[in-house]
């Protein structure tokens, strides 16, 4: 209760197990699973809120789902072609609002952050990267190489690009996971700080 950092500890709840040279086996449930799944309940129910009260005038929670579904699927189509933006929007839509309501959640006071846990960013991030480069192996084969080799370079500076390439490609999930985990630790710690300073002083007035 006095250190901001101490609502990003990861508490294991043990049910039933055994103990075997010092090592526990059994049941457990840990906060990052048990807010995954408060996560996945409250995505579940905003979406089939949004499926039952539909019509043809959108109510509030429609018009936010449209917007949702409009919003994810223009920015996959001005990376990709179409065609192949409807192939992979289903994994955005759902990684995208996945980390939008786990972000949301842990705004909640007294509540977890997912997001700023580097195991649940980086397991995120290194899946989506793996699957990635074996949906482009298999739908692009060797044309999925030329994304390593720069136009317009000379072979000699190519030879050299394609390792900076490789290496920047590959570093990519590791960096993008420790970037989404450092701000939010970041931010919500600074938004907890300033909430207790902001209670403390106004608590002195009185």
């Amino acid at each position: 209760m006095f250190s901001p950092l101490e609502a990003y500890n990861v508490y294991i709840f043990r049910f039933f197990g055994f103990h075997f040279f010092r090592f526990w086996f059994g049941l457990t449930l840990d906060t990052i699973f048990l807010y995954g799944c408060v996560v996945f309940f409250v995505l579940a129910l905003i979406f089939c809120m949004s499926t039952v009260v539909g019509g043809f005038y959108p109510k509030t929670i429609q018009r936010f789902i449209e917007s949702d579904y409009l919003f994810c699927l223009s920015v996959l189509k001005q990376q990709i072609s179409n065609r192949r933006a409807l192939v992979l929007f289903p994994l955005l839509f759902t990684v995208f609002n996945y980390i939008l309501f786990s972000n949301l959640v842990g705004l909640l006071p007294f509540s977890f952050t997912l997001t700023a846990q580097l195991v649940q960013t980086f397991t995120l991030g290194f899946s989506i990267f793996l699957g990635l480069v074996i949906f482009g192996i298999l739908h692009l084969r060797e044309r999925y190489l030329t994304l390593f080799v720069p136009e317009g370079v000379s072979s000699v500076f190519a030879f050299f690009l394609v390792y900076i390439e490789v290496a920047s490609y590959v570093i990519r999930p590791f960096s993008l996971s420790v970037r989404l985990f450092a701000n939010m630790l970041a931010g919500h710690t600074l938004l907890a700080i300033l909430s207790v300073f902001v209670a403390v002083v106004g608590a002195s007035f009185y």
